[in-house]
């Protein structure tokens, strides 16, 4: 298993995260955000995706680290730490997520991303 350094020195990395906007599926694999500080929804790539999934204050920064690099079968990236962090960080800066030294119990407007409803007319 790499070192993961940059983990080491994160400010985060003993801090629970969780969602702080709402989401809904958009197909079967992505989601739309609710932008809750901007009249505006986001769709994110595959990374950015999974980590704000992810997002349920269930597990600490570096537990989740290392629970992402029990699912590689072999080759673990290097640099996985890194791209984690860079994934909390962004969505950090825009509102989307947020950081706890507890465990924060969701709202079930955050903890379940909604299905799109069909317009029945």
């Amino acid at each position: 298993m790499p070192e993961f350094n940059r983990l080491k020195e994160y400010a985060h990395k003993d801090k629970y995260f969780y969602r702080t906007s709402p989401c809904q599926w958009l197909t079967k694999t992505q989601i739309t955000i609710y932008d809750l500080n901007n009249p505006r929804l986001i769709t994110l790539d595959d990374w950015p995706q999974q980590v704000y999934l992810d997002a349920l204050s269930k597990i600490t920064v570096a537990e989740y680290v290392i629970y992402m690099a029990s699912l590689y079968k072999q080759d673990i990236p290097g640099e996985l730490d890194e791209v984690i962090i860079y994934q909390l960080n962004q969505l950090s800066e825009d509102g989307l997520i947020a950081f706890s030294y507890t465990e924060i119990t969701l709202d079930e407007k955050l903890a379940n991303p909604m299905r799109l409803q069909k317009n029945s007319d």
